[in-house]
Parts: structure tokens; sequence; C-alpha cells
């Protein structure tokens, strides 16, 4: 029996009563006071008596019991004005607390928000939202409830790690997640449960999770998806305006209500202060296979191109490197536009291909002002690549060759495994070729119709122009095949147990491919730049010259500076990295840029860390503890206006999986600078994190570069590697004193 809760005049009271933090309720509160003065966008379609249900599978997380952010987002849903033609049905556990006094976190409930009121549909013991088969049974539980419903869309909420990191982390159950393979798994056992009408939308209100291998497990079970390449903030989504939208005109079609999605939320970033690092994108699935098979195709040639020119390799190491990537690099995410562009110079036709594809398959984005991606990341670790056990290890989807390039390149796999997989891999990419060019005919055929009334958004948007395509030719795929079916048959190719294959195209013989898997698995011993030499200009400026093999070992080039006090503290003191440094890659040629001053906040100095360098801004990140807890503050240098620019503060990761979300940093907050250290005294060099100095936001608080002051520092120009591997220069101590720094290169 349904139970009614009578949430919209008591929610506000009991949510902000039970928020335990008071800076965390200072931080909701604002966001409330923001939330409701949000006006819909508005719109010119005609009303409607079609019916949108919109399914929201809840994990609360951390991100609820330590903040309330999921009670937050419940309130701007209990807060809206719904028509009678739209229905919110919403899952909810994972969060140990959850920040009001109706949600119980011992049991997983399931709750209909509708025109009337909130009501609880039905609640048993606890299950774990990090398990295949609680998303399974939700998903299930909604489509055969709801299935009059005109529209459908399933939005997936908590944190997200990308490809390789997974979503969904249950505190109750140890932070289980869900992996890319078990949301494959779910969706596949609720479609065979039910029936194989797609969802018009698949979204995550979630980290990290505009990834080209997530729109490929969502294909068979969506129309369109939208996510975000980069994290987000703590307060997701703008719910208020995307039911007041879907109330005012429930008619609308996934692309129209894909837009009004994204544009409120970067507005409502925006008016929170979230707007600078925000990304949300808005995704045809329908042109994925495309996109998929062609990207593999570009893997295959860079391959199959090393034999006849290695410095390829040097070249796709550093294409990566200088795309746009997401959650400061922990986790293996780069814009894949952004990567194509930087393999112009060896696959030109290729690239642009690729790009094309993007263009076609992101109908609509936004993003914030240091992020220039264009709306899909694709899986490359640029750190020593510690999520390759993981990404490699999904059994999903279609493994990309590039996956297979880049795992051989950074150790990921070996040789004799490259050996088995590429020839096999490129054979099987043959031999289904029709499946993923003509994918768009065969949904058509099963009866799909394409979209109407196709939105024209005036900013950031490629038009869908879905038009019907001529019959193909019968694959080795059905158009009907799911991801689940792609994997029973790549698993056979992958481990070797299918017939022999014919090597061809790029690849050619498998004496090439020996041959072209020792070139790419050849580590790169970037141990050859240590304690490289250092030299003066003839402007007195510190200059590294590097021959063209010593280059081609190198990716990136930023440099380290230490505080250094062997006489009266006897400590040495790691102040971090910074990229302002001049590369000459034609020539070899480093010169330093250094001039005596460092990022500090409200004139507290701060241990910066460059952890993204692009043309027209730095990104960084730096230690502190807000309010107590340890956090990252995140910031970026704007060329522009050669200023710093506050873009959050996220808390620290326990592990390698799941983005935190970001939130503000808000006047009245404490903050604590963080230095790590090492004693002179002693012979144990461990560093260790130490507290600096501690003060209180204000309205005015601000990164500025600060003079140093006098003092000994020490220098060293930092070579990274494309397996994340480094090595560091010849020392040089700076004596600061006054207006000089006397520089001298130590032996």
């Amino acid at each position: 029996m349904q139970r009614p809760y009578a949430l919209s005049g008591i929610w506000f009271f009991v949510f902000q009563r039970s928020i335990l933090d008071d800076s965390m309720k200072r931080i909701i509160v604002y966001f409330l006071a923001v939330a409701v003065c949000i006006c819909p966008l508005a719109v010119s379609w005609a009303k409607s008596d079609e019916s949108w249900v919109v399914a929201i599978y809840l994990c609360g997380s951390d991100l609820e019991s330590q903040n309330g952010f999921a009670s937050f987002n419940l309130l701007q849903m209990v807060e809206s004005k719904f028509s009678k033609n739209v229905k919110f049905v919403i899952e909810t556990g994972g969060a140990s607390q959850w920040q009001n006094e109706v949600i119980e976190p011992s049991k997983a409930q399931r709750y209909e928000i509708n025109a009337d009121d909130m009501f609880l549909l039905e609640e048993v013991p606890g299950k774990n939202m990090g398990a295949s088969r609680t998303l399974s049974d939700f998903i299930t539980f909604v489509k055969k409830k709801y299935k009059d419903a005109d529209h459908m869309m399933l939005i997936i909420w908590d944190h997200g790690g990308g490809s390789a990191g997974g979503f969904a982390f249950d505190e109750n159950h140890n932070d289980d997640y869900l992996t890319l393979d078990e949301l494959d798994d779910a969706l596949e056992t609720a479609f065979k449960a039910t029936d194989d009408r797609k969802f018009d939308i698949i979204g995550f209100d979630a980290c990290l999770m505009a990834t080209l291998d997530v729109a490929m497990i969502l294909e068979p079970y969506a129309d369109y998806m939208i996510a975000s390449q980069e994290t987000e903030p703590g307060t997701g989504w703008n719910y208020t305006a995307i039911i007041n939208s879907l109330s005012k005109n429930s008619g609308q079609n996934a692309q129209q209500l894909g837009k009004t999605v994204v544009d409120s939320y970067i507005q409502q970033c925006n008016e929170n202060g979230d707007g600078d690092d925000a990304t949300l994108s808005l995704v045809n699935l329908k042109k994925i296979p495309k996109l998929f098979y062609d990207y593999a195709m570009l893997g295959f040639e860079i391959a199959g191109s090393v034999t006849k020119n290695s410095s390829v390799l040097r070249t796709y190491g550093r294409a990566a490197s200088s795309a746009d990537s997401y959650g400061e690099g922990k986790y293996g995410m780069i814009d894949l536009s952004g990567f194509m562009q930087g393999l112009s110079a060896v696959a030109a036709n290729s690239s642009q291909t690729v790009i094309n594809d993007i263009r076609d398959a992101v109908v609509y984005r936004v993003n914030g002002r240091y992020h220039k991606g264009a709306g899909l990341s694709t899986f490359y670790p640029n750190a020593s690549g510690t999520l390759f056990e993981e990404y490699m290890g999904l059994d999903v989807g279609v493994i990309n060759p590039n996956a297979v390039v880049s795992a051989l390149m950074l150790g990921g796999i070996d040789q004799s495994e490259g050996n088995s997989i590429l020839p096999r891999l490129y054979t099987f990419y043959q031999e289904n070729k029709n499946y993923f060019l003509d994918q768009a005919s065969y949904t058509a055929a099963a009866g799909q119709t394409k979209p109407e009334n196709e939105v024209k958004p005036e900013v950031e948007v490629k038009p869908d122009g879905l038009q019907p395509a001529p019959a193909p030719a019968a694959p080795q795929l059905s158009a009907g095949s799911s991801v689940h079916t792609i994997n029973a048959v790549q698993h056979s190719v992958v481990i070797g147990t299918s017939s022999d294959t014919q090597i061809g195209g790029p690849l050619g013989t498998m004496q090439n491919v020996n041959e072209i898997t020792t070139l790419i698995s050849k580590k790169i011993d970037i141990s050859k730049l240590e304690d490289h030499d250092i030299e003066f200009d003839s402007d007195n400026t510190l200059t590294v010259k590097l021959t063209r093999d010593e280059l081609d070992l190198v990716d990136e080039v930023n440099f380290v500076l230490f505080y250094y006090d062997d006489k009266d503290d006897k400590i040495i003191m790691d102040l971090g990295s910074d990229a302002n440094v001049d590369v000459d890659w034609e020539k070899g040629i480093i010169k330093d840029n250094f001039g005596g001053n460092w990022p500090a906040i409200d004139g507290h100095l701060l241990r910066a860390e460059v952890v993204y360098t692009g043309e027209d801004y730095l990104r960084y990140e730096s230690p502190i503890k807000l309010n107590g807890r340890r956090m990252d503050l995140l910031f970026a240098y704007d060329f522009s206006d050669e200023k710093y620019h506050i873009t959050g503060v996220r808390e620290v990761s326990g592990d390698s999986n799941g983005s935190k979300r970001t939130i503000q940093l808000r006047p009245g907050d404490t903050v604590t600078t963080i230095m790590e250290a090492s004693s002179l005294a002693t012979d144990n060099d461990d560093w260790i994190e130490a507290d600096v100095d501690t003060f209180k936001v204000t309205e005015k608080t601000r990164i500025e570069d600060e003079d140093l002051g006098d003092g000994t520092l020490r220098y060293m120009f930092k070579f990274i590697a494309a397996d994340g591997n480094s090595a560091t220069s010849k020392i040089v101590e700076i004596e600061m004193e006054g207006d000089t720094m006397n520089q001298t290169i130590l032996d």
C-alpha cells in the first residue's frame, strides 16, 4: 500500500535541522537560497498530454551522509510543481545517514513524486547499491510499473570515476561500487525481463562519466546519454528546472529535455560559483558505433605506422598529454577530440574522421572557462598505468586497439599479450564492420523512429540530422546485438580460442605484428635524463639542452621547487611544481622562467602542483584542510587576465575509484594550508604532511603570486615520460636576498 509523505511544507525544516556540520549547513542553506530563485528556461513548445517518467537510482554515499547533497536534490524535487503527466521514481540507499527525517538508511526504499505528493511505494531491508542486481531490479520495476509512459529517463546519481573507476559507491557495503561490466549486466538483465523498449535518455548525475566506453555500453538501451567529462559540484543537476520544463511541456522529446538539463546545470553551476570547471554533454547514442569503429581503425593505423616512423609514439603520447584532462588527471580520462587534434600530424585523415564523428554524436554540450573538450572522453592514463589493471580487466564492451597501444606503451600488458590481441582484434573489427558502420540502419529496421522536432540550440551544438540509410549487408553481429553479445564474441577473440585469423591492413603479417609490439612496448628509460646538465645561456637564464634521442623520451617538462634550510630549522620543504618553463620541442631547448614568486592564498603560501598545462590556462591542486577535513584546493592560472582563479575544493579520495564532487569555499570557512617536509637533522628521509597556516575565508579571499622572501631555494627541471615516470636535472641552489636571486648549479 502506498504511504503518502506530505513533504512540501516540512522538508526544509527537517533537512536544515538535520545537517550535522555547521559549515556544511551554511553551504546547503546558501545553495537552497540560490535554487529557489532559479527561473525555468523559456520554451516555445506547444503543450502536450504525453507523459514522462524519470527514474533516479539515488546512491547517497558520503555525498549525503557528510554533506546532504542528495537531500538537496530531493528538496528541489519536492518543492517543484509537477504536472499530472510527470512522475519521478526514486530508489534510495548507499548512505550511512540521510540528512532528513524521511529516508531510512537501513532500508532500500522506492518513492514516487508526482503532482499530488511524495509516496513511499515499497521498502525492503537495505540492499547493496554497488551490486548489479540492485540496479537491475530497479530498472525492471520501473519498466514494468510505468510501461504505459510515453517517455522514460534513467538517472544514476552519486560519485563517478570514468571508464575504469566505476560509480555508485555504497558506504553501507564497504564502498562497493558498480563497474561498467556490472552496468551492462544490469541493463541486459532488466531488458530481458521486460522488453526491448529503450530509455529516451540515460544520464549520470555523477563525475567523469561522459566517456566513449560508457556510451558504447548504453547504446543498445537508450537513445541519448547525458553525462559530464569533468567532476561535478556537490549540488549536481538542477532538478527544479528539469521538472518545471517537463511540467510545462510533457510532449518534448529527448533532445529538447536534454538541452534543458545541460543549460540549467551550467546555470546553477555559475550561480553557485562552480561554472569555471563545469562540463555536460548530450550524446546521440545511435552515432556511437561508427565513432567507436573509426577510433579503433585509427588505433590500428598508429600501431602499423611505428615500423616506418618510431617518432609516431612520441606524438601519440604528447597528443594524450596535451588533450584536456579531467579529475586532475587521476582517472585516465582525456578529451577524445583534443587527443585526435594532437594526432593530426601523423594520422590526418583518420583523426579528422573521428573528430567529425564526435561532432555528429555530441548534439549539445557546455564547457566552463577552464575546459575545451568536445563532449566525450577516452581512457588514456597519463600516470604510470595504475588504472590499466581495472580497465583491461573489464569484461564489457568492445576492446579498442587504442587501449592496447597505450597499455603496451605504459606497461599495462606485455608484448606477448599484444601479439595475441592486436591481430585478433583487427580481424574482429573487419568481420563486423557493418555492425558498427550501419547500426543506425538496423535500429530503424527494428522499428525505432528518428526523433521529431529536433532542437536547434544557439551555441555549442551539432544537429542530430538522422537520415534514413540504405539497407546494409548482413554483419557478423546482428543489429539487435547488445554489448553483452559483443563481449561473448570478443572474449574468444582476445583470449585466442577463436579460429585462426588472416592478418592484413595496417598490421600486415604476424612478423610485422611482433615488430610493432616490440617497438610500442619498448620501455621508456627516462632515468637517462636523471641529473641532466644545466647551463646558463647568454642572458644568464637556466637552460637545458636535449638531444633528439633524449627529447624522444619526454612528454612534458616542468620544474619542482623546495625551500632548503640546513642551518637553523634543518628542514627541506616541498613547495610543489609549476609549468612556467619555455620548451622548444624542435630544438630540444628548455629555459627557466622562475622569478622568485609562488602562489599564496590570502598571503599564506601553498604547496601548488601543476596538473594540466594548456595554451590558455594552467590548472593546479594544493593540499589543505577545510573546516578540519583534508581536501584539495583546485585553482587555475588564466593567461588572458594573468590571474589565479579558485575553481573548487574536493575531498581526497581514498582510492583510485570514484572522484569526489567539488564544493566551493565560503566566507567563514576555516582553511589550513599544508606542506610536505623532511628533516635534514636525521638520516630519516621520510616526508610528512604538516599543517602550516590557519585562516578564515572572506569574500575577498584570492590566490596571488607572493614574493618568497629571503632564504635558500632548490630548483630542478622535471622531465616526465609517457608512462608517468620522471627524472630531474641537476640541482640549482637559489639564494634569495631582497630583490636579488643568486643561482648556483650544484655538482
